[in-house]
């Protein structure tokens, strides 16, 4: 079955998430890729500034992310994709380009990795914080401040919990060219192929959740199963009582018929058992 998998690129701005995003988003793969860039949907304000407003973008895009992950095409054009690839009923790869510099906002990424049963994992791309700065400046449209970069350097936090155990290191460079970008590109996909190879992680109280979720559905199945079938039993007994020229109390057989139905919803019954059993509790239930 093909997988999700959910990879948050770590780092300061202008570290090289995005470069080497588009390339492997031109590169023909045996999977799909789809690249989030978050700063294209976070209003240009400095998060030192504003907060606030900097968290409930993050927040929007996260809840965005989740719907389309979940099958909503209404976020259609949301993420920008590899419309190079060859590869149809394969995993797909989502490289979620943000900064993620604090262990929590990856932690939103791992609990929708959860909820979703995607593979998660890290890329960390390290850079000085003077590098950073400069090649900050240079994007000329930056709307992040070198303040901020200070910040952010002196507050990253690296992959160390037992939940971050999928995570690599690109190698850190002062320049971005076809090389390092190749070289980097060829380490990030050995990292691929060992994340589609690992099995999602799950949460103990989700997966509680999900089979819950599952058992009431299958109870509430069973139940509608059984009322066609009680109805079925009880339509045949009054045509049998005319035929016969008998006069009960329909009301009697309905009574019955419910009786057996909130047994089974209340499961003492067990939902597993069949229409036989029922229908010896219905005749039970009559006399």
């Amino acid at each position: 079955m093909p997988k999700k998998i959910l990879i948050c690129l770590v780092g300061l701005p202008a570290c090289g998430k995005s470069t080497l995003s588009s390339h492997l988003l031109g590169m023909n793969l045996p999977f799909h890729t789809s690249h989030c860039c978050y700063d294209d949907h976070i209003p240009r304000v400095d998060h030192s500034h504003d907060p606030q407003a900097w968290g409930a973008a993050r927040l929007a895009i996260n809840r965005k992310l989740e719907g389309v992950l979940s099958g909503d095409m209404s976020h259609d054009g949301f993420l920008r994709q590899n419309q190079h690839s060859s590869a149809e009923d394969c995993d797909h790869v989502l490289l979620l380009d943000d900064n993620f510099y604090l262990r929590g906002m990856r932690k939103e990424i791992y609990h929708i990795a959860q909820k979703l049963r995607c593979v998660f994992g890290q890329i960390v791309f390290p850079v000085s914080n003077s590098l950073a700065v400069a090649n900050n400046k240079l994007r000329g449209n930056s709307s992040v401040t070198e303040k901020t970069i200070n910040k952010m350097s002196g507050e990253i936090e690296m992959p160390s919990e037992a939940w971050e155990k999928h995570f690599c290191y690109m190698k850190e460079v002062s320049e971005f060219t076809v090389d390092t970008v190749h070289i980097r590109s060829k380490t990030v996909l050995d990292f691929i192929n060992v994340l589609r190879n690992a099995e999602p992680e799950t949460d103990p109280m989700i997966e509680l959740e999900i089979k819950e979720k599952e058992r009431l559905k299958t109870l509430h199945d069973r139940v509608q199963q059984a009322d066609i079938a009680m109805r079925k039993l009880v339509s045949e007994k009054i045509k049998y009582d005319r035929s016969s020229g008998l006069k009960l109390p329909y009301k009697h057989y309905a009574d019955s018929k419910d009786k057996v139905l909130e047994q089974l919803r209340l499961e003492k019954i067990a939902y597993s058992c069949s229409d036989e059993v029922l229908i010896e509790m219905f005749e039970k239930f009559m006399t």
